[in-house]
């Protein structure tokens, strides 16, 4: 599937920011770590691979989970996975480019970093439970990011679903993941640099 989510997000101020979101699909053919816009699925479009300088920040989905960027590279027409072994053959890959202007309609740059901890019996998560492979920030304060997302399995969480603090992600659901799960929280903080 192709989409671009185009919009607008409103500021403390009122002002309202242009943002945009356009997406780079290709097949994992289960045998390579490099894709090239000659792999993109022409059929939900021809974005490309763009330069990293010309979008404020990327996500990258692999079978649907947004992975680490530590696990990935992007240069201009180009997406290397930094993975011992390519996903499986079939595996959906998409590279979504994040946009965000200011009101002078200059690029944002944003940041963002990953927590990401396995699931285990329990609703209550720290800086001792990231997984520091793919990173070792630890949570930090949300006062201090412009926003943060939780994915439990692959799976967007709604915000009532938890609560996060510096060093601190609790869970507020009564049902707790399968223990194993994959549990990102992913942080990204925006910067207006005028």
């Amino acid at each position: 599937l192709e989409f671009s989510v185009t919009g607008k997000i409103t500021t403390l101020g009122g002002m309202l920011l242009k943002g945009v979101n356009n997406q780079y699909n290709a097949i994992s053919y289960g045998n390579k770590l490099d894709y090239t816009n000659e792999d993109e699925i022409p059929s939900y479009g021809s974005y490309g691979i763009p330069d990293p300088e010309s979008v404020s920040f990327f996500n990258l989905y692999i079978n649907g989970v947004l992975q680490p960027q530590v696990s990935y590279t992007v240069e201009e027409g180009k997406l290397t996975l930094n993975l011992e072994d390519p996903p499986i053959e079939g595996a959906p890959i998409i590279l979504e480019a994040i946009l965000l202007w200011n009101s002078d309609n200059v690029l944002l740059k944003g940041e963002s970093y990953q927590y990401n901890a396995f699931a285990a019996p329990k609703d209550t998560y720290t800086n001792a439970d990231e997984i520091t492979m793919y990173g070792d920030k630890g949570i930090p304060d949300p006062n201090q990011v412009s926003y943060h997302l939780l994915f439990i399995n692959g799976v967007l969480q709604a915000p009532v679903s938890y609560r996060v603090e510096e060093n601190l992600l609790k869970l507020e659901t009564e049902a707790l993941p399968i223990p194993g799960s994959p549990m990102v929280l992913q942080l990204v903080t925006f910067y207006d640099e005028v």
